[in-house]
């Protein structure tokens, strides 16, 4: 058995932006891949005893800033043993909002102070013309997710995975029966920087 903790970002520049001037402060460049704002980076490091005593085996991240800086405020004992793995699929929902519009693959580890795997970071931005759909998002969740369990079976040392990803991909994946297990908090909004825990069976 295994523990997945699945964890939403600090509140973003353009969580702030939404908030003040309405939806349409989404479609503003300004906030191309947003960053955490002080209360978001307060809300990460808000993070760091729950996860010295829950220390994780394995990392991913979505390669959007806000979650990279999230990961980076949250995680105090990350050391070289320890594998981050940055991954476009856990990316938030593509398409119209330049807040979900990563930086250049070269531009993320200055995002980070830590040791970063990029290999799962597509060259090119992954951009659709149209707005992505739940299936879409449905089907790249997925295939990190199968992925991710091909990995820690190969490694009996690895018993925590940390998830640092985004609403509307936690959404569409915990809240919709798109992963083979059921979450008790199904429904429930993800709010900034919860901590969501799943424990599977391998």
């Amino acid at each position: 058995m295994i523990t997945l903790y699945f964890v939403r970002h600090g509140q973003a520049s353009h969580n702030i932006a939404a908030e003040m001037f309405g939806d349409y402060a989404y479609f503003d460049q300004i906030y191309r891949d947003a960053e955490l704002t002080e209360k978001g980076i307060a809300q990460a490091k808000g993070l760091q005893l729950f996860f010295k005593r829950n220390p994780p085996d394995l990392i991913y991240s979505s390669s959007l800033r806000r979650c990279l800086q999230t990961l980076d405020n949250s995680l105090i004992n990350v050391n070289n043993t320890h594998d981050i793995i940055v991954d476009d699929r856990l990316i938030e929902r593509c398409g119209q909002h330049p807040c979900n519009k990563r930086s250049d693959k070269q531009e993320l580890h200055n995002f980070i102070n830590k040791p970063i795997n990029i290999e799962n970071v597509n060259e090119t931005i992954p951009w659709p013309t149209k707005r992505e759909t739940n299936e879409e998002i449905i089907q790249r969740g997925r295939e990190w997710y199968y992925n991710m369990l091909n990995l820690v079976r190969e490694n009996n040392n690895i018993n925590r995975v940390v998830i640092y990803t985004h609403y509307e991909f936690l959404d569409t994946m915990l809240n919709n029966s798109s992963l083979p297990f059921s979450s008790k908090e199904n429904g429930k909004p993800f709010s900034n920087c919860e901590v969501r825990e799943i424990k599977i069976d391998l």
